[in-house]
């Protein structure tokens, strides 16, 4: 997975760097020449998002083009392209957040496994009447919390599927 895009500030700019108009409070376009005053920001984000997709971080894609959202003016055709590749990369996200879980899960669930056969034999000699390394107990623990960690994966998934993007990121 790769780095994330670093948040940067909004800094508000007093004049256009094409034309030197004055602008308003919260301009992202010059009214006079039309030129983006954030343009190498967005040229920034625009290659970090790129090369996310590239590699297939679906989730620094999203968070690169969300913050060239903000600079970007709304109702411009910038804005409903980089809105547009949002939702569908938004799409591919929850996909890939239950399947690297899950696949943890199973890990962990190995693991669990092995290291439960090395303690049952320390603890041989407390256990009265049962063998320490009874196969139908060991698969029927390890399958019963499995499903366990695979719930628990799937709930916070289901939730984060449900929640917009750009408001999550408005309050990180």
């Amino acid at each position: 997975m790769g780095a994330r895009p670093e948040r940067r500030q909004l800094v508000e700019a007093t004049a256009c760097s094409g034309c030197g108009t004055e602008l308003a409070p919260g301009r992202r376009d010059c009214p006079v020449c039309r030129t983006l005053v954030y343009a190498a920001d967005l040229k920034c984000l625009a290659a970090q998002a790129e090369a996310a997709e590239a590699s297939g971080d679906a989730a620094t894609a999203v968070t690169a083009w969300s913050q060239a959202l903000e600079r970007l003016p709304p109702g411009s055709t910038q804005h409903a392209t980089v809105a547009e590749r949002v939702g569908r990369l938004r799409e591919r996200l929850p996909a890939a957040a239950p399947e690297m879980r899950a696949s943890k899960s199973w890990a962990g669930g190995a693991l669990g496994l092995v290291g439960s056969v090395i303690v049952s034999h320390l603890m041989a000699g407390l256990l009265y009447g049962v063998v320490p390394t009874d196969p139908l107990t060991f698969v029927g623990v390890t399958l019963v919390l499995t499903v366990v960690a695979l719930v628990a994966c799937y709930i916070p998934a289901r939730r984060a599927m449900r929640v917009d993007p750009m408001i999550a990121l408005r309050y990180e």
